[in-house]
């Protein structure tokens, strides 16, 4: 940001903000664990081709703004077994 003043002088500064996340509010079924820390990015539909054997969903809490709010912590794992493929999860609350 800049700022000129009536003697010509451009006065600059900076400012770094830091935005702490609220109370875990959801929980958002990602992709990726390499979060982004305010865009939630749904995994919606897990697809399989014809070599994959294992996919992975990562659950990631998020504030009520869509702000990263940590990692699933209490564990409910969940497996299931299809043909060849094989889906495991976990759930948190």
């Amino acid at each position: 940001m800049s700022k000129s003043t009536k003697s010509g002088t451009t006065l600059t500064g900076s400012a770094l903000f830091y935005v702490r996340p609220d109370t875990a509010y959801r929980m958002v079924i990602e992709e990726d664990p390499q979060y982004d820390n305010n865009t939630p990015m749904p995994y919606d539909v897990i697809e399989f081709s014809g070599t994959d054997r294992f996919k992975y969903a990562y659950a990631i809490l998020r504030d009520r703004f869509g702000n990263f709010a940590g990692f699933s912590t209490r564990d409910a794992t969940h497996s299931l077994k299809m043909g060849d493929i094989y889906l495991f999860w976990q759930f948190s609350v």
